[in-house]
């Protein structure tokens, strides 16, 4: 049967020299030793430190949000996207870094972290089929536009097959899409 104070990761995981059982005082914040074992260490301290703010970060990260319905093509799209921007971000902070003699290596870390999300998350976008579906979306978007003005031509007494209705619709369509009116 274990002891639930032993198990306790908050407790120091050294060990007394007196009997060579667990510590079992409390170890500093973040990290895995009391102030006795090593824990007053600059080392300890901050490695401890970031312990804490990346333990910090993942409590807030469950924290934070609420559920909501969502289109997981759009959501796996989002996704790239903003890992496209962070990655692009990063970068162009890490080219800053020199001038601001800032240390590089927690940059580094988390570039290189970012790069992998991102790849993986273009490999879940090929896997599913993400650029297939949007080109379909966008084909069914334009067979709709298109039902559309050959219905509105149709009302206003006109041969959607004419030359001059065909042209006044091509014209129309490159102003929507921002185009100049003579493609």
């Amino acid at each position: 049967m274990s002891n639930p104070d032993l198990d306790d990761p908050r407790r120091c995981k050294a060990r007394r020299t007196r009997d060579g059982g667990p510590c079992m005082k409390w170890a500093i914040k973040g990290g895995t030793v009391c102030p006795s074992h090593g824990g007053r260490a600059p080392q300890v301290k901050a490695a401890a430190a970031q312990r804490a703010a990346e333990q910090e970060a993942r409590r807030r990260a469950t924290s934070y949000g609420h559920p909501i319905t969502v289109n997981p093509l759009a959501a796996l799209v989002e996704e790239l996207h903003r890992t496209a921007g962070h990655v692009a971000w990063i970068g162009a902070t890490l080219a800053d870094l020199d001038r601001q003699k800032l240390p590089t290596s927690t940059w580094l870390a988390l570039y290189a972290q970012e790069r992998a999300h991102l790849a993986r998350v273009a490999r879940d976008c090929v896997s599913a089929g993400v650029e297939e579906r949007l080109v379909k979306i966008e084909e069914t978007k334009a067979e709709l536009i298109a039902q559309a003005f050959r219905g509105l031509a149709v009302d206003l007494g006109h041969d959607p097959s004419d030359p001059m209705v065909r042209a006044a619709f091509r014209r129309h369509l490159a102003l929507v899409r921002g185009q100049n009116s003579e493609a």
